[in-house]
């Protein structure tokens, strides 16, 4: 048994197969529930709405390039101003909150990561091994990890 298209073009398609096999077979489909007429003026209607959807999309993609266009000008102008003014006033932190702007905020460690969870080396082979784990429930968040080895037997630390 076919399966009903699940694409627009193929239901298209299949609708003016229908409308055109029903119409030619009055005979064998003398009371069609949803007359060749009924199909044709439900695609066209299809066909107008799909069109002033794509027209609509290109009308919203333009709309959006020339507002991000817009905002690119904008940063850059800002940006300009404000390496201006810190030249300016040297930097100055007071001077600069007067135009909304103020320098670098002092750099905060970050708070130690706490132990990863569920290690484990789903894929080896000869001379490599898989790790995977997820990231620490507690603590701060890691900026990277940095991966040992050694020898079961022990020894030194390797990268």
């Amino acid at each position: 048994m076919p399966r009903f298209p699940k694409k627009e073009a193929e239901i298209v398609a299949l609708a003016e197969r229908l409308r055109k096999g029903i119409s030619a077979n009055s005979t064998i489909y003398p009371n069609p529930l949803v007359h060749p007429r009924g199909l044709y003026i439900r695609t066209r209607r299809y066909l107008q709405y799909r069109n002033d959807f794509i027209t609509a999309q290109v009308t919203a993609e333009q709309a959006t390039a020339a507002k991000n266009e817009a905002l690119e000008e904008l940063i850059e102008a800002m940006k300009a101003d404000i390496r201006y003014a810190e030249n300016a006033v040297d930097f100055d932190d007071d001077k600069l909150k007067l135009i909304g702007w103020a320098g670098r905020k002092e750099r905060t460690p970050l708070a130690p990561p706490g132990q990863v969870r569920l290690l484990e080396a789903p894929k080896q082979g000869k001379g490599w091994v898989f790790l995977d784990w997820k990231t620490p429930a507690e603590c701060g968040k890691p900026k990277a990890y940095k991966v040992q080895r050694r020898l079961r037997s022990g020894g030194s630390w390797l990268r």
